[in-house]
């Protein structure tokens, strides 16, 4: 039995491996295939990789000189996984060509989630059958799998459990000092959204130290303060968020891509969401097979999709029901929870947040506050705010296990959280299946540009310009897959904070130079209009492009 309780978080994590091979296969962990990634947002993020792996080092170390030429930008905005990437780069010239790190990272993000809520409930005295039939649940949490359909960098949701983990801690020793330092920089290397998260937690852990537990002087609350702020800015400088043509930091979408009032009870109707987007519903699992979808104000608040599973909210409904006994029989005081009210204040505010200034029931709209220019700016920095409702989630799911088992007798307890998970998955089976088909067998990736007269003229040039724009659409994706593999710049990208009046005149002085017979040696131009070719260089057609090259 000790052995078995010691080994609560390894089999944590084979409960993750084992749901991440339930879900995706095994199929994406091999890291020569990259073909499951090549469209719309994880195109960008594996061709930052792709780019980033063959550029000079440089400061900042996250720059790609040769990803969108001649403007650069950083694996930050590629969202190519800094935490992962950089290492990586130092290993490139012994790993395969077309390496790809996004399926281990997938299957990393679903063990981690399993392990940190596994640490977390240990620490809260369940034992070893609750703990681990609790951890499942964090494996296969929606608001994870959502991200799996191309935003591999915000599966890292391990670092929400994390920061909880970490708060429970009894005082700032070593793992405190160390783990904060470790969460928060790690935080900035993966998705500055979890960055806001994790610092808003470690606000609170602070506050907790220092005028609850008294175990932390307001000097020393002071100095890991600084020290932290100081260490993050030094990740971002490094990682290269400073970096860039445009330093507006506003986006476009404020406040629609926020969380519903309903969200956690809202499995969203999946097929109306794709034919929203104008995408093919066919064959698409919804994500309950069990409770209707309650509809959203706006289509862009998947952002805050944080649906809990009906075998969760059952348990919500009994953890609800026999506390509020408990209360009753004052059996469970308030005085007891003290030290967890600064991690409710933090994860309130980061609620809050989430609702946005438009806040909504379902589809109607409550209420739409009017913002000045300036705070609309500043809010829409982090413009999907949904996303912010993902450590109440978390922390709502970790509340209600402890509950239950606290609440029920002990065989009682473990055998409920147990069916609990079975009607979990039965209930998001429908999506389970879905990923399993869509990535369970992925496809080797066959070149769009596969005709012959573009490996020919790949060889010695050093630049690939399309006298086009092609990020209209998914062109650009096949001309940087085939620069990648052949390491040549190329000014057919996606990529984010670019001067665009700055790339309208580079391109268009590009097409007068090749209209007055002087392109650039060592550069190939391509275009869907016929080009003029001065003496020495060849015109040809290929899957209907036009290449001007020596």
């Amino acid at each position: 039995m000790t052995t078995f309780k010691s080994s609560v978080l390894p089999l944590a994590a084979l409960i993750g491996f084992g749901l991440f091979c339930l879900t995706f296969g095994v199929g994406i962990l091999d890291p020569r295939e990259f073909g499951w990634m090549i469209h719309g947002d994880s195109a960008q993020h594996y061709l930052g990789w792709a780019f980033f792996r063959s550029s000079a080092w440089h400061w900042p170390l996250g720059v790609i000189d040769n990803f969108g030429y001649p403007f650069s930008t950083t694996i930050t905005y590629t969202d190519s996984i800094p935490l992962v990437a950089l290492p990586l780069k130092i290993f490139s010239n012994f790993l395969p060509i077309d390496f790809n790190y996004f399926g281990l990272w997938m299957m990393g993000c679903l063990m981690l989630n399993a392990v940190f809520a596994a640490a977390f409930l240990r620490g809260q005295g369940l034992p070893s059958i609750p703990t681990l039939t609790g951890s499942a649940f964090f494996a296969i949490a929606p608001c994870l799998l959502l991200r799996g359909y191309g935003h591999e960098s915000l599966m890292a949701q391990w670092l929400i459990l994390a920061s909880f983990l970490l708060y429970q801690r009894p005082g700032p020793d070593r793992i405190w000092c160390l783990g904060w330092s470790l969460v928060l920089t790690s935080a900035l290397l993966v998705h500055p959204y979890f960055f806001v998260m994790n610092g808003t937690v470690f606000i609170a852990s602070l506050v907790r130290l220092v005028w609850i537990e008294q175990s932390l002087k307001m000097k020393q609350a002071v100095f890991w303060s600084i020290l932290n702020g100081i260490l993050a800015l030094f990740v971002m400088f490094a990682a290269g968020y400073f970096y860039g043509e445009d330093k507006s930091l506003a986006a476009i979408g404020y406040p629609n891509y926020s969380a519903n009032l309903l969200t956690w009870f809202d499995p969203m109707n999946w097929r109306q969401f794709l034919i929203d987007f104008q995408r093919d519903p066919a064959g698409k699992g919804e994500w309950s097979r069990l409770l209707p979808a309650l509809g959203h104000a706006h289509p862009d608040q998947y952002e805050g999709f944080a649906y809990l599973g009906a075998g969760m909210i059952v348990l919500l409904l009994v953890a609800v029901g026999t506390s509020m006994f408990a209360i009753a029989k004052r059996r469970e005081h308030a005085r007891s929870c003290v030290g967890g009210y600064p991690l409710l204040v933090a994860v309130s505010l980061l609620t809050l947040f989430s609702f946005s200034t438009k806040l909504t029931l379902g589809k109607q709209v409550l209420f739409d506050l009017s913002l000045s220019p300036l705070l609309h700016d500043l809010l829409s920095v982090y413009r999907a705010s949904g996303r912010f409702i993902w450590p109440a989630t978390y922390l709502l799911m970790l509340w209600v296990l402890v509950k239950v088992r606290r609440h029920l007798p002990q065989r009682v307890g473990a055998l409920f959280i147990m069916a609990a998970l079975g009607l979990q998955i039965y209930d998001l089976s429908d999506k389970l299946r879905e990923f399993r088909e869509l990535l369970g067998n992925p496809k080797p990736y066959r070149l769009a540009l596969a005709d012959p007269v573009w490996q020919q003229a790949m060889r010695g040039a050093t630049h690939l310009v399309v006298l086009e724009d092609v990020t209209q659409n998914d062109d650009w994706i096949a001309f940087s897959v085939l620069s990648a593999r052949h390491r040549v710049a190329t000014s057919a990208a996606l990529v984010a904070r670019v001067d665009e009046k700055k790339r309208t005149a580079w391109m268009q002085a590009r097409k007068e130079e090749v209209l007055q017979g002087q392109p650039r040696p060592g550069t190939i131009y391509a275009s869907r209009q016929i080009l003029p070719a001065p003496a020495g260089w060849q015109l040809r057609q290929a899957n209907g492009w036009w290449l001007l090259h020596r």
